[in-house]
């Protein structure tokens, strides 16, 4: 995608008020990116130590744009019966706890997109509006990415700090050069028997943790195996049918469930569809 087809995709985008944009900076950031092609590049990367213990180096890209996409919904009390939730849970594999509107915007920076974000959780509140959850994605301009791809997200929370709650440790594109090389304990924010919210599209669901994502020692056990980005995750189950109601969800798409209390009946469900399997 060129620059100025890129300009005026954003500006339909923007017409049809499906995105919110900082133009200027996101076609300044696009134009350096282009004008940098021979600089070289790297993003956050894993490496073993001699040790083997995970280092994480820092870089940086050039001509970064920060896609930052938030989940914004209104409150709305759960009067659901416990028929209700029995039967949506056979129905859909999972009991959805909230709906939500879905808001992209790009920025210059990731700092950018975090001030941004602030104001829009202000904002939020004083609308009657929560703003859950957002992701704030690296994009390289002179690369051709996917809509999906990303050299690195970052997840935020209900509270919507500065401080992310969460990060990918490798991108997902390219993956032939980029190893998992395994999540550290102390990294890992969730337990087996946790119940969490998992989003997804635009809505989220409850699950509990059956398995987490493997350790950097765990990785180095299997030094063939070709781990990448999609063994960042939890198994988390999502009903209590069985083995076909599970999920592989990225680490830091896992919140927990600090503002989104599920009701008895769902407690009661998912902690009988993890007895099936552990």
């Amino acid at each position: 995608m060129t620059i100025d087809n890129f300009a005026e995709k954003t500006k339909a985008m923007i017409k049809d008020k499906k995105i919110f944009v900082d133009m200027d900076g996101v076609l300044v950031n696009f134009q350096s990116g282009i004008d940098k092609l021979d600089e070289a590049t790297k993003s956050k990367e894993q490496s073993h130590d001699k040790d083997g213990s995970v280092k994480v180096y820092e870089g940086v890209y050039s001509g970064s744009i920060y896609e930052m996409e938030t989940w914004v919904r209104r409150d709305k009390e759960d009067k659901r019966s416990d028929e209700e939730i029995i039967e949506e849970m056979k129905e859909l594999g999972y009991v959805t706890c909230a709906y939500y509107e879905r808001r992209v915007g790009y920025y210059p920076s990731r700092q950018r997109a975090e001030q941004t974000l602030d104001e829009m959780h202000e904002s939020c509140w004083e609308s009657d509006l929560n703003l859950d959850f957002a992701v704030i994605r690296q994009k390289v301009s002179h690369i051709q990415m996917d809509p999906t791809d990303y050299i690195k997200e970052w997840s935020y929370g209900w509270d919507v700090s500065h401080k992310p709650m969460d990060e990918t440790l490798v991108r997902n594109f390219d993956i032939e050069h980029n190893h998992f090389m395994g999540r550290p304990r102390e990294m890992t924010r969730h337990k087996v028997g946790d119940i969490v919210v998992v989003f997804h599209g635009c809505d989220a669901h409850w699950g509990i943790v059956c398995a987490l994502p493997p350790t950097p020692e765990e990785v180095s056990k299997k030094p063939n195996f070709p781990f990448d980005y999609s063994d960042d995750c939890y198994t988390v189950i999502t009903s209590n049918t069985g083995y076909n109601s599970h999920e592989h969800v990225p680490s830091h798409y896992v919140a927990d469930i600090s503002w989104l209390f599920p009701p008895k009946k769902v407690v009661e469900l998912l902690k009988e569809g993890l007895s099936l399997v552990v």
